[in-house]
């Protein structure tokens, strides 16, 4: 940009000015997403997860920086805003001075969020041809705990899965029971716990499918290791006869499924 100065009736000369974007640094793990996170955001006692940034051109007031993972605001944690010793990263010295932020993980789902850090409105530059790197956070995959109850009529009915990392988006969530897809309720639907409603039907245990913004975890009954959701066997309440002649005969059987 430009900048001219003005006191009074008197004006300076225009001089130009460059203002960087800011750059992350992207070698260095302690500066990096660590692993996955839970869909909350939390860890598995409650506490928040933080997420520290290094990088150049950050400014020196943390009032006009923002973090983005995806389309979610990370909230800045206050006065983490801080500078970065080149010795510390192994690099020589420089007069750009290396900063440090400190960002609060928000709930969120799926794979490849992009980090975005915005000064004063200005985005992360990326140098691609150079070989610099995007910084992406992954959420976990939704991890199944329990089926409630893991088996229904053949009339169909509601079965509630509980276990983590199904977000809160009804709408990125999709449940399928072999080639079926379940109808997934939105009443008690958060992080660890959906319903989701089973069709009428008969047959073995088919695979269970659940999917939270493109990230599937499937329950395999031919594993031997887990459990699905199946439909109740057959069961014969009454005979109207319990003998025939040797001419045979109509026999009404009663019962369920």
């Amino acid at each position: 940009g430009w900048v001219t100065v003005v006191v009074g009736d008197e004006e300076s000369n225009t001089e130009r000015f460059n203002q960087y974007n800011p750059i992350l640094l992207t070698d260095y793990d302690e500066y990096k997403p660590q692993g996955t996170y839970r869909t909350s955001g939390l860890t598995e006692s409650g506490g928040s997860r933080n997420l520290t940034l290094a990088g150049y051109y950050f400014g020196f007031s943390e009032a006009n920086i923002e973090i983005f993972i995806g389309d979610t605001e990370c909230p800045l944690v206050d006065g983490s805003l801080g500078e970065v010793s080149a010795e510390s990263l192994g690099l020589e010295s420089t007069d750009v001075t290396i900063s440090k932020i400190t960002c609060i993980i928000p709930a969120g789902t799926g794979a490849n969020n992009q980090v975005e850090l915005y000064r004063s409105g200005l985005s992360t530059f990326v140098n691609t041809e150079a070989g610099d790197e995007y910084i992406y956070l992954d959420y976990a995959y939704p991890a199944i705990d329990t089926l409630s109850p893991p088996n229904v009529t053949t009339t169909g009915g509601n079965v509630t899965i509980k276990g983590d990392n199904f977000g809160t988006d009804l709408k990125k969530a999709a449940v399928y029971l072999g080639s079926v897809e379940l109808d997934v309720q939105s009443a008690d639907y958060d992080h660890g716990n959906m319903v989701v409603n089973v069709p009428e039907g008969e047959g073995q245990a088919k695979k269970l499918y659940v999917t939270v913004d493109s990230q599937t975890t499937v329950l395999d009954p031919n594993s031997g290791e887990t459990e699905t959701i199946t439909y109740q066997p057959p069961t014969v309440d009454s005979l109207s006869v319990t003998t025939l002649t040797t001419k045979g005969g109509d026999v009404t059987v009663t019962g369920s499924n």
